[in-house]
């Protein structure tokens, strides 16, 4: 069986533009975002998280840093039944 090229129909009709989507006015606050704001604290925390992440390196790497086998294994399954929702 072959399927002819000029016989193909579109699997889904287009949607129609709502006409009062182009009439709103894009200068009122709750269409205007400013990411200024959020950027700003972000490295602050980024920097944190990679000194945490550093100073637990050594740590295993000294064989200093101490697993907690039962909070690790509530971790898994929490995060186990969180993904299967």
């Amino acid at each position: 069986m072959r399927i002819d090229p000029s016989k193909l129909a579109p699997i889904t009709e287009p949607k129609p533009r709502d006409p009062r989507a182009a009439e709103r006015d894009r200068s009122t606050p709750s269409s205007v975002v400013e990411l200024t704001a959020s950027s700003d604290g972000g490295s602050a925390i980024e920097s944190g998280i990679a000194e945490r992440i550093a100073r637990v390196r050594e740590l295993i790497s000294t064989g200093q840093y101490a697993v907690d086998l039962d909070k690790l294994a509530e971790r898994i399954v929490d995060d186990d039944l969180t993904r299967s929702r």
